[in-house]
């Protein structure tokens, strides 16, 4: 596991000398140019701050006495760390890309006199790297989102299905849908309690769960058994495996 992330933090460390590249370009026009110095910083400090944090992490738990699943679940602490900090940056990465591509090629097809290009003043920001660093921001602040909030935001969907052939007694039927739990990947029971809650309180004739209650080990489930257990299904309560089960 070490190596691997080793080897991931070099080839993202590659990337993000160009995505840097692109910022530098950025902000050295206006209105980006008074931000200058700390934005670069901070765009470094979030480099610094994942490699300490991740191999410091993945060393903590690989000397930890914790169950195997509970140090599988503890990884992903690294993986959330990895995605809110690298998304936005490949996010204007890309842009920095396409902006080069366009210079490469307009300046291509000045050259052989097939268009004639209104050069942009030197002073103002590059369009295409503008709308980069502002998606980033946004899928920083939408990855943050999700993972401090969005993954314990459950909602119900209502879908209504038509079945050709299907006897009349089965109009109105209401069955409830649930799967992919991964209950190993919760630390706190909360979650999973006032997720089966809702379940509950839905009125309907059966449950089905089509798989994937756990990660990789039916422990992981123990904790949760009480929640589902309350939940009464007229008809009956029904589950599958799934590949992780």
């Amino acid at each position: 596991m070490i190596l691997s992330l080793l080897i991931l933090i070099a080839i993202i460390l590659a990337l993000d000398f160009y995505g840097f590249y692109g910022l530098k370009k950025l902000l050295s026009r206006k209105p980006f140019l008074t931000y200058r110095k700390r934005i670069l910083r901070i765009y470094w400090f979030m480099d610094v701050a994942f490699i300490v944090f991740s191999v410091a992490w993945a060393l903590i738990i690989r000397n930890s006495s914790w169950p195997d699943y509970v140090q599988y679940r503890n990884y992903f602490y690294i993986t959330g760390a990895f995605v809110l900090i690298f998304l936005p940056k490949i996010t204007f990465l890309i842009f920095t890309l396409f902006n080069d591509l366009y210079l490469l090629v307009t300046a291509g097809l000045r050259k052989l006199a097939i268009i004639r290009v209104k050069t942009v003043s030197p002073a103002i920001a590059p369009p295409l790297l503008v709308v980069g660093f502002v998606l980033s921001l946004l899928v920083f602040v939408w990855v943050f989102y999700g993972v401090v909030y969005g993954r314990f935001h459950f909602q119900v969907k209502e879908v209504e299905v038509e079945l050709t052939g299907l006897p009349a007694t089965f109009d109105g039927f209401r069955l409830i849908h649930i799967s992919d739990t991964h209950l190993g990947s919760f630390a706190r029971k909360r979650p999973v309690e006032r997720g089966a809650k809702i379940i509950a309180s839905i009125p309907h004739d059966v449950l089905v769960f089509t798989g994937d209650m756990v990660n990789n080990e039916a422990v992981e489930a123990e904790r949760f058994v009480e929640p589902f257990r309350r939940i009464e299904s007229p008809l009956g309560k029904f589950s599958v495996l799934g590949n992780h089960d």
